[in-house]
């Protein structure tokens, strides 16, 4: 395994831990599935799978860390602002680098960000590619600073450079394609706009209309969205669970939820699960975590529990596991880059990227 030195890859921002449980303390861990589904086959047995690469993340003192987005080929950290003189940046109160890594080797290089605040990337749908929007000029007001401009950029990760950079005509992307970005400017008769991926041209084709409604990408014509809901357990504190919704890309229709899990008390130590989805080359990815120790959400917790997760690919009409790709152990999954699976560890400086391959 190789480790890579990840001084380059600064302010990133780091991925929320998500836990959950039922209503029901002291029940023995069972997931169920969604609705009308086998639930977590494989999940007891899944083999633990080995990381191609690590790379350490500085987190700065005053700042966030972590992987913010991945493409098809890399992973990017969007720089924060980091505001501790002579630590990690010699001019305080400016945007840090953007740290891009190459998920085959890990390997990280830097990379000027946009002028002005710390601002926020996206991976664009099918490429390689980033998108990002900042803040680009403030003005002092009495109720304090405000915000006059942004700009947009495609990041080319290859190169570690901008494609091409513009005046952004909004604050974020709401709308994308592999060749459109749209982000909510529209023409006085009510077309969109957007920018085209390739030069930063304006365009107001079909491609950008199509670009408002393809952000999510759906697996095999369904797609599938996200609710949350609170449960109470059993120590006094409260968790978040997260409940997925699939449906029918073209019609709609609902296909299956899936959101229920477990609670046990085992030596005093509460445990939890929880379930997230995610589009991956493989097809829908089911990613169980598991926690297991103090509440994450508790106040009093010095350190956040990491949950060890298993992969698992499903049938994206019923939502029935078709096979277990593997466990990752204290870690939270950040995206697929390919079949290479980015997560996040606790590392020396805060945070530890690695790269896990799905397929022999």
């Amino acid at each position: 395994m190789n480790t890579v030195a990840g001084a380059l890859l600064a302010a990133l921002l780091v991925l929320p831990l998500a836990a959950c449980s039922s209503d029901d303390a002291e029940s023995a861990p069972d997931p169920t599935g969604p609705t009308g589904s086998t639930g977590s086959t494989g999940a007891a047995d899944a083999a633990d799978l080995e990381a191609l690469w690590t790379a350490d993340l500085l987190v700065p003192p005053n700042g966030a860390g972590g992987v913010d987005a991945v493409s098809q080929g890399y992973f990017i950290g969007a720089g924060s602002m980091d505001n501790s003189a002579g630590t990690t940046n010699p001019t305080p109160n400016v945007a840090l680098d953007y740290g891009i890594g190459d998920a085959e080797t890990g390997e990280i290089v830097s990379m000027a960000p946009l002028p002005g605040l710390p601002g926020t990337v996206q991976a664009i749908p099918g490429t390689d590619l980033f998108v990002a929007v900042a803040p680009s000029g403030w003005e002092l007001t009495q109720g304090g600073p405000r915000v006059t401009g942004h700009r947009v950029g495609v990041v080319d990760p290859a190169t570690a450079s901008f494609l091409w950079t513009r005046r952004s005509v909004g604050s974020e992307v709401l709308g994308m394609s592999a060749t459109r970005i749209y982000l909510g400017h529209d023409t006085a008769k009510g077309q969109p706009i957007c920018f085209s991926v390739d030069d930063g041209s304006l365009t107001r084709d079909a491609e950008c209309r199509d670009s408002m409604w393809t952000t999510t990408e759906g697996v095999d014509g369904v797609t599938w969205s996200a609710n949350e809901r609170l449960v109470d357990l059993p120590t006094g504190e409260q968790v978040t669970i997260p409940v997925t919704q699939a449906q029918d890309e073209a019609s709609s229709e609902p296909l299956w939820t899936y959101g229920d899990t477990s609670v046990w008390v085992e030596g005093g130590d509460v445990g939890y699960q929880t379930s997230t989805f995610a589009r991956s080359d493989l097809g829908l990815v089911r990613v169980d975590y598991t926690y297991s120790g103090t509440d994450p959400y508790a106040s009093n917790t010095p350190v956040s529990p990491w949950p060890d997760a298993v992969l698992q690919l499903v049938d994206p009409r019923t939502g029935e596991v078709t096979s277990t790709l593997g466990q990752v152990r204290s870690g939270t999954l950040v995206g697929f880059a390919g079949d290479i699976a980015i997560f996040e560890h606790a590392g020396a400086t805060g945070l530890r990227a690695a790269g896990y391959r799905l397929t022999d």
